[in-house]
This record gives C-alpha cells, structure tokens and sequence, in this order.
C-alpha cells in the first residue's frame, strides 16, 4: 500500500488500462526500442494518470545501476504550491530518464543517514548544514538556490523581472512601482532564497524600465 494509504499500482493495472500487454509497459519503463510511439504515449499517459510508480530496486535491476533521487524540502513547507510544482516536474523528467525519486523529510535533527544515490535539496539556508553533511558522505547533489562551493540551479529572475518591465512598457505605462515579497525572519532559508530572487528581479525590471528612458524612483519600490 501506498504511504497516503491508497493502494499501490501496479504494471498490470497499468498494462490493463493502456490496453497493451506487461511486456509493453515494461519496454516502455526501461526506454527499450521496438515500441509503437503512440502505444508509448499511451502508456506513459496512463502512468502519469494512475500516479504509476516503479518500485527503486526494480528499476535498479532493470539499468544495472543505481536510480533514487532524494528530494529534501528542507525547512520549505511542502504543501507550499511552488514546491508541488517543482515535486511533480522532477518525477516527470526523471522518471523518462530511468530514474525514481523519493521525498525525504528533515526534522530538527537533519538528513537521515541512510541516503538515497544522489539528493536534490530545496529551501537552501546560508551556511546549510546539510551541504557539509553530503560533502562528507561522498553523496553528489545539486541545490535549487544560490549556495556556495556546490553546484546549484534557480530559474532566471534577472530575466523574468526584465520580461514584466517590457510588458508594462509595450502596454505604454511611464510610471511603475516594484513591490518586494516581505519575509520575516533574516537567515532564514526565506529570506535567503527571496532576498536574492527580489534582488535579481528588481535588477531585470529597472533594466527594462532604463532602456525605455523611465526611471523607478527608491520611493516606488
């Protein structure tokens, strides 16, 4: 059974549903060839609908390496939608390359030690103990947001705020304001993923604002 309570689905539920046989579905799961394309849409439609997921140790067999992916909130709340979001695209994009992803919670007392393969960590704080504390595992990871001596990855904010500056511009407004998310609690991993995202926002929306001649006054942010 599933950890909602839900009962888990299986590949033949799956292979039923689709309407091709256990061996297609299986073809599909491990990216074998020989496969119709639009039978394969269809099966991997069916999985994303049933909320299909492989278990990691036959995923494992199937590659003959190892395939769990950690995904740690950290102190993020992981009801958050922007989190749902991110959540659901990692199962997406790993799962088409062989991979299965597993939530891990942290409570006060941090990382459990025993790990999966390789962690994805969200909600970075400055100084993370989390970051030292894979370092000294051997354990690769990557950070969703700015940390030092690691590799890390966040979307584009420069560009995002930049894009609403040339929209509010096309549509002919001279006079703007730029309002900053309000945080609480400086250190934070909050404060230090919003300070540096509002930062960069801002950046890009007075850039655009510039190149249009319109200044943005201190009193209008």
């Amino acid at each position: 059974m599933a950890r909602d309570g839900r009962e888990k689905v299986t590949i033949r539920q799956v292979a039923e549903q689709a309407g091709v046989s256990v061996a297609t579905v299986s073809r599909v799961l491990n990216r074998k060839p020989g496969v119709d394309p639009t039978r394969r849409a269809k099966v991997l439609a069916v999985m994303k609908r049933l909320d299909y997921r492989p278990s990691a140790s036959a995923r494992e067999l199937s590659f003959g390496r190892p395939t769990r992916i950690g995904f740690n909130f950290g102190f993020g709340n992981p009801l958050a939608r922007h989190y749902s979001l991110v959540r659901d695209l990692l199962y997406r994009e790993l799962f088409a390359r062989g991979f299965t992803i597993e939530v891990i919670e942290t409570d006060n007392r941090g990382l459990p030690a025993r790990l999966t393969d390789a962690m994805i960590l969200g909600s970075v704080l400055d100084e993370d103990p989390r970051i030292p504390f894979l370092k000294e595992r051997g354990v690769p990871f990557v950070a969703l947001g700015p940390a030092d001596d690691c590799f890390w990855a966040l979307s584009d904010e420069h560009a995002g705020g930049r894009l609403a500056g040339e929209h509010l511009v096309k549509l002919g407004h001279r006079r703007m304001l730029f309002i900053t998310g309000g945080v609480s609690r400086r250190g934070s991993a909050a404060y230090h993923l919003y300070t540096y995202a509002s930062h960069e926002r801002q950046r890009g929306f007075e850039e655009a604002l510039g190149a249009a001649g319109i200044d943005l006054p201190a009193s209008h942010v």
